[in-house]
């Protein structure tokens, strides 16, 4: 049945955009995780955000405060994608079967870009995270709680910071405003490796990898 959500592209853009808080965001996300129409058109506009992100050198995936980008800036690069995608799709689906266990290892590939950040002395902001989990590299399954303790101007600080989780294609598959010092996420991934950031203000204060499931095994 086709996805009956209202203003269901201003949501999406909003979303992509952090523009989403308070009860409107957990109506959408409650929405999203159970919708495959809206999860796949989100995963389509991430491609299109994050190649603009890695154009411009960004390293998390919220724009600048004083940069505007207008809905119909994004969706005219929407439909670029979007009509290219169906192209190679048309000429290469029946010419390129890629087994699945070869997909799945493809996300457990590391980002080269994300590693080398990952041993950066954060110094952007004035908050400074002190201790975070998951561990780096952590295995995990289920449920993930992540927990940490932040600091500004010497004095513990609760927040409010956004957490952001991303594939190991560095675009962002969660992303919510926070409180307090830690956030059970229960939301469902594909088997593979992640990265997950801190950010106060739009400004990355912390990063960290994990790995979730389990690898396929090759036959």
């Amino acid at each position: 049945m086709p996805c009956q959500l209202k203003n269901r592209d201003d949501l999406l853009d909003d979303y992509l955009l952090s523009r989403l808080a308070g009860e409107p965001l957990e109506e959408f996300e409650a929405h999203y995780f159970g919708c495959a129409e809206c999860a796949e058109e989100l995963r389509l506009r991430q491609r299109v955000v994050a190649a603009m992100k890695e154009e411009r050198g960004y390293v998390t995936a919220a724009p600048p405060k004083e940069r505007v980008v207008s809905r119909w800036s994004l969706r005219w690069r929407y439909a670029g994608v979007a009509f290219a995608t169906g192209l190679a799709f048309f000429f290469f689906s029946r010419l390129l079967k890629t087994p699945p266990e070869k997909i799945d290892a493809e996300n457990f590939v590391a980002n080269g870009y994300l590693e080398s950040l990952l041993e950066q002395t954060w110094q952007t902001s004035e908050v400074l995270i002190t201790q975070a989990s998951p561990a780096l590299g952590e295995n995990l399954e289920g449920r993930i709680l992540f927990q940490w303790q932040a600091a500004r101007a010497g004095e513990k600080f609760a927040g409010p910071l956004t957490l952001v989780i991303m594939n190991n294609k560095n675009v962002d598959v969660f992303r919510r405003s926070v409180s307090g010092e830690q956030y059970l996420f229960e939301g469902s991934l594909p088997a593979g490796l992640y990265y997950w950031a801190l950010e106060e203000d739009g400004t990355t204060i912390h990063l960290g990898k994990f790995l979730f499931g389990k690898r396929k095994a090759s036959k």
